[in-house]
């Protein structure tokens, strides 16, 4: 592993891009790459970009995970409307429920196969399903 400086404010891109912190120290994988970019790209007479860098990062499977969408979120963006499928998190489980609405921070929703009452929930308790968990939201 190399160990000198990174070139012009490069380890900031690199600390941005997997979400560190400033004192934290970048990953020996990431600067053995991190170099061998560097090298490459100066024997084709290119420089160093922030995009080829944020690439390096992915490639590097050192990505950060996306943030939580949370069903405000959802509401807000408009891809949750009255009665849309949601998961409500009820009892100690995930269960199938059909979204109503919200007031401030609070949503309101309907547990299938419980009694037609809308109960109240933290936003963190209810969610729009994941592709997988279509199949189980849909029966």
């Amino acid at each position: 592993m190399e160990v000198r400086p990174f070139e012009d404010g490069h380890d900031d891109i690199l600390r941005t891009a997997m979400k560190l912190n400033v004192e934290d120290p970048i990953p020996a994988t990431i600067v053995t790459a991190y170099w061998d970019l560097v090298r490459t790209f100066r024997r084709i007479h290119e420089t160093v970009t922030p995009k080829d860098l944020a690439w390096l990062v992915v490639f590097a499977g050192r990505a950060p995970a996306a943030d939580p969408v949370t069903i405000l979120d959802a509401v807000k963006d408009g891809r949750v409307a009255r009665d849309t499928k949601v998961l409500a998190y009820w009892r100690g489980e995930w269960r199938a429920a059909r979204y109503q609405g919200k007031k401030g921070k609070k949503v309101y929703a309907i547990i299938d196969g419980d009694k037609a009452e809308e109960r109240e929930f933290a936003a963190t308790e209810l969610r729009v399903p994941s592709r997988d968990e279509l199949a189980l939201v849909e029966t």
